[in-house]
């Protein structure tokens, strides 16, 4: 797995940003294990400064943590919530610049009930390194809000894991939604480019009637 180069390293083409961000797929396993293996998994075409971004969700009967690999190669955790049970959410990053599928595997210190991944392209960065996260694990309120400081030109990514098999009952503020998806339970992404800078730019996951919820985000520039 080929490292990606960024901003102005030696080998980086066209300089920094703006930054592109853009939703590539999501996929997910409903069985009941402790590491999910996505082979072949699209993550879109390959670039010099290529930033893989890979969001986890699940459901899980106790608390841990999550790890992952892309391409046999370790990924940066940038957020997890994963303190509580029935829903979970972790966003992972890595540089690669070469290929356009790789194989993803989500490994938990527990078993799941269920996996779903959801995968990011993101180029023109001048850093791989994020620039903020937050996150937040609700139970009976409806609502989880993970808001982040952002300047103009960031872009952003959101996962949010429900314990509901039912389709389409999340909606977002402060994202557009790119996929909603039942691997057993509900799952869903959704993404922003920032247009102006604020502090913070409010970003909920709403789901009417969900007693749990678990909702991660990310920025990067």
């Amino acid at each position: 797995m080929i490292p990606a180069t960024f901003g102005n390293a030696a080998g980086a083409t066209g300089g920094v940003g703006p930054p592109v961000l853009e939703y590539i797929g999501e996929n997910g396993l409903n069985s009941k294990v402790s590491s999910a293996t996505f082979t072949a998994e699209p993550i879109g075409d390959a670039a010099a400064d290529r930033l893989v971004v890979v969001g986890v969700t699940s459901k899980s009967n106790g608390a841990g943590s999550f790890s992952c690999t892309i391409g046999g190669v370790a990924a940066t955790k940038v957020e997890e919530e994963y303190s509580n049970v029935k829903a979970n959410t972790a966003i992972f990053a890595l540089e690669v610049s070469a290929g356009t599928t790789a194989d993803i595997v989500i490994t938990s210190t527990i078993n799941q009930n269920h996996f779903g991944i959801g995968v990011y392209k993101l180029t023109g960065l001048a850093s791989p390194t994020k620039k903020a996260s937050n996150s937040q694990y609700t139970s009976g309120t409806g609502t989880a809000a993970a808001d982040l400081n952002v300047d103009s030109g960031d872009v952003i990514v959101g996962f949010v894991s429900i314990d509901s098999s039912t389709a389409n009952q999340i909606s977002y503020a402060g994202l557009t939604e790119d996929y909603d998806a039942v691997h057993g339970k509900q799952c869903g992404g959704g993404s922003h480019t920032c247009t102006t800078g604020e502090t913070p730019r409010s970003l909920d996951a709403n789901g009417t009637g969900i007693s749990k919820m678990s909702f991660s985000t990310a920025s990067w520039a």
